[in-house]
């Protein structure tokens, strides 16, 4: 995450922090940045602006729409292995959120909108693993299906 550490170099410079650098007793050096009026300006009018739409920029989708070559095994083992790395995420990312949770509940200066706001956030996070696992394990599912059917029918073009 060297975009932070850019970041951090460039406000001061630009007028939209101020940084104090406070000496510690046999530890690194603490730098304490606080926000300017002009960094609150321009925060507020960056939050104010259009967002962006999120994209959707998804190698595995790309990999499904080249994977009619694959065998009915092949595939499964690729649905599967998504479905273990997004699970993996899906794990991580609710960890991660309680973790945030907690941290955030101990900030006293925090409004209860604030603190709504970030909860929401949290949850569309999550969401977005949850709903990605819901769909891997449907199109699983619905493969098997379709498979079983073919395989009762004696047609063999999904091999």
């Amino acid at each position: 995450n060297n975009q932070i550490y850019t970041a951090l170099i460039r406000l001061p410079a630009a007028g939209l922090v101020t940084r104090q650098v406070q000496q510690q007793e046999s530890l690194p050096a603490k730098k304490i940045y606080s926000i300017t009026q002009q960094g609150r300006d321009e925060l507020r009018r960056w939050v104010l602006s259009s967002a962006e739409l999120p994209e959707v920029h998804n190698t595995f989708l790309i990999q499904l729409a080249c994977a009619e070559g694959l065998t009915s095994q092949e595939l499964d083992t690729l649905l599967g292995k998504y479905e273990g790395e997004i699970g993996l995420k899906l794990r991580m990312q609710v960890r991660m959120q309680q973790e945030k949770s907690n941290h955030l509940a101990l900030a006293p200066d925090r409004t209860r909108r604030q603190a709504f706001l970030w909860k929401k956030i949290s949850e569309n996070v999550l969401s977005i693993y949850q709903n990605e696992l819901d769909w891997v394990r449907s199109m699983r599912v619905e493969l098997g299906a379709m498979e079983l059917e073919a395989d009762n029918a004696g047609n063999t073009d999904h091999e």
